[in-house]
């Protein structure tokens, strides 16, 4: 939430954010991503009579869709392509913002390696 403060401050900066901030929904990362998915969960207006504090989850982002599949799909095959589709979803709004991304950072190889430890062992001969 910190990134999404600083980039709407930025654009306050910038004065790209108007000053009644009616185009703040502008700014703000599409529903596809971890932080768009947060974002409109705790400002859900169906829920505010009964707001919960809340973590990202996999429940919070959109359904992975897979067109070519009549069975249902495997909950780990569900969760990677969620997270493959938001990570391409933050990259394009973060360089559509004029943002560089770096990429091959530790933290970038660290989720790399994450992901490769979740889809199980392996078998070196």
């Amino acid at each position: 939430m910190g990134l999404l403060v600083a980039t709407f401050i930025e654009a306050k900066l910038d004065g790209r954010l108007l000053q009644d901030g009616s185009n703040v929904m502008d700014f703000v990362p599409p529903r596809a991503t971890a932080l768009g998915s947060l974002l409109n969960a705790i400002t859900d207006e169906t829920k505010v009579a009964h707001f919960q504090p809340t973590n990202i989850n996999f429940g919070h982002m959109p359904a992975a869709e897979f067109p070519d599949s009549k069975k249902r799909v495997d909950k780990t095959v569900r969760r990677a392509k969620q997270v493959s589709n938001a990570k391409h979803a933050f990259r394009d709004w973060w360089q559509a913002s004029g943002h560089l991304l770096q990429e091959n950072t530790p933290l970038e190889s660290l989720a790399t390696a994450l992901a490769a430890l979740s889809e199980g062992p392996t078998t070196e001969l």
